[in-house]
């Protein structure tokens, strides 16, 4: 140890802890190693490369998903980045370390590495969005969408035999709208089933349109509540003045109807037009459209 200079002994202590992490040790031993190898890593020049392969040995140490497998995965990523080692030249260090990970953990690491899918190259997460298990193909959805992807694959993915995959790209659109997928979203709004109605719906309000609007209006009058909320939702977000009527008709159910608050808010998008429709109702027959109207 004596002979090392201060530069290379931070490297050296390194590889020794790696190794005694993949061996059996208790719960706490496992902990101090974490500990010391994340403090290590944190030193200048000292992650490399090449500790990507004995750091996928640690986790494969590891029975179930939790906290430490978390901070393991955390410094596998900074190997991955890393430059130094023997195996500097590795093509795609961050594709392995995710699909390892996919492999040893299943769904419960998807969360953890959603941001590692988001720095894979466009090759990387193109296979990703083939690959067999659907845990890989949503992880590459929602990267692919929040990530400007080729509009063929998403498309690709909105056709996805598991529901999993397709909600996953649905959810994705909602906040990263594509024009491309219009058709295909209309088709899952009026044909899917429960949650792809309602995810299908919310990505296509931020394309707008008459369209999107007519949807939202006879989603509105079918037998399913949980859908019925998000068409509400949808005319509000839309803020057409042509629903104004639509919406105080929700309002006059009360504030005990699962509606009221977003026909509500959807009034108070309109502006002056939500006003005045207020207004009507202030001056209507019946007691709870004049209350109603009274309030807003």
């Amino acid at each position: 140890w004596s002979l090392l200079s201060e530069d290379q002994r931070p490297r050296e202590l390194k590889r020794l802890v790696l190794a005694a992490l993949r061996r059996p040790l208790d719960a706490g031993e496992r902990e101090a190693g974490l500990a010391e190898l994340e403090r290590l890593f944190a030193l200048p020049a000292v992650a490399e490369r090449s500790d990507l392969e004995p750091l996928l040995g640690v986790l494969a140490s590891e029975q179930d998903f939790g906290a430490r497998v978390e901070r393991t995965l955390a410094l596998a990523c900074q190997a991955a980045d890393a430059g130094g080692g023997d195996d500097a030249t590795e093509a795609d260090p961050l594709g392995r370390l995710v699909s390892f990970a996919l492999e040893r953990f299943g769904a419960p690491v998807v969360p953890a590495l959603r941001p590692l899918a988001h720095a894979l190259s466009p090759a990387t997460l193109a296979d990703l969005g083939r690959d067999a298990r659907p845990e890989a193909r949503a992880l590459a959805a929602e990267a692919l969408v929040e990530g400007s992807g080729p509009d063929g694959e998403i498309l690709a993915l909105l056709l996805d035999p598991s529901p999993l995959v397709v909600e996953t790209t649905l959810s994705a659109l909602g906040s990263h709208p594509r024009e491309a997928a219009r058709v295909r979203l209309f088709a899952l709004a009026r044909t899917g089933h429960g949650e792809l109605r309602r995810l299908a719906l919310r990505a296509l309000v931020p394309l707008g349109g008459k369209d999107v609007l007519d949807l939202a209006q006879e989603s509105l009058g079918e037998n399913d509540e949980e859908l019925s909320r998000t068409a509400v939702w949808a005319l509000a977000e839309l803020a057409d003045p042509r629903c104004a009527t639509l919406l105080g008709s929700l309002l006059t159910r009360g504030s005990a109807s699962p509606l009221y608050a977003e026909a509500r808010r959807g009034l108070q998008r309109l502006g002056e037009v939500g006003i005045l429709e207020c207004v009507r109702l202030a001056r209507a027959n019946g007691a709870r459209a004049q209350r109603e109207g009274a309030l807003f």
